[in-house]
């Protein structure tokens, strides 16, 4: 018990939103007062990894950064683009620089993706190796909803042991009641080292 209460402190005081945020205004505080008082500017100017445009992305204040810093090209939050920078270091290997360039591409990793309405999607779905879902549990499941979206159950899926290289639930573990099930589902889906 002590073991896993030490664990926990450790985890609590340094990964903690609390302990980002401390991180965060100890970096704001070395620029100065002035970035201090500002805490967040209105824009940043950068390359979307998502569309590979060069944009702005606005920001909605200090409360809820993973769903602000929206690119001003494709809509997507900062949530899709650390999304999108994990995918493209796990199966870009450096070919390609954002989510654009890899649907672009003739063969790629089977991706599962478990949500059919991001920025990422539109650029994914005109993909080969590109799948997408949503759950509509009064439908059979496996069954097409729309081209590139198929009806999953992540507790209980239909594909068969290792169909994907990469499964993405960017935002739908948090609606999963049984997340072991879902869980264990997903590893069996995913090829070995997927």
């Amino acid at each position: 018990m002590n073991l896993s209460e030490s664990g926990y402190s450790i985890v609590r005081h340094n990964y903690s939103f609390e302990a980002g945020r401390n991180q965060y205004e100890h970096v704001l505080d070395s620029f100065g007062s002035q970035a201090r008082s500002r805490y967040i500017p209105s824009s940043y100017y950068g390359t979307c990894n998502v569309c590979g445009a060069k944009t702005y992305f606005k920001t909605f204040g200090a409360d809820n950064l993973r769903e602000s810093l929206l690119c001003d090209v494709c809509g997507s939050s900062c949530r899709n683009r650390s999304l999108a920078w994990g995918l493209l270091r796990l199966v870009g290997k450096g070919q390609v620089q954002n989510i654009a360039e890899l649907a672009s591409l003739n063969s790629g990793p089977q991706i599962l993706d478990t949500d059919c309405f991001s920025p990422m999607f539109k650029f994914l779905k005109k993909a080969g190796f590109y799948t997408s879902s949503m759950y509509a549990p009064e439908r059979p499941l496996g069954e097409p909803i729309k081209p590139k979206i198929l009806n999953v159950d992540l507790q209980a899926m239909t594909f068969p042991d290792h169909s994907y290289d990469v499964i993405l639930t960017s935002d739908v573990m948090e609606h999963v009641r049984r997340d072991r099930a879902a869980h264990s589902e997903i590893y069996r889906c995913l090829k070995p080292g997927g």
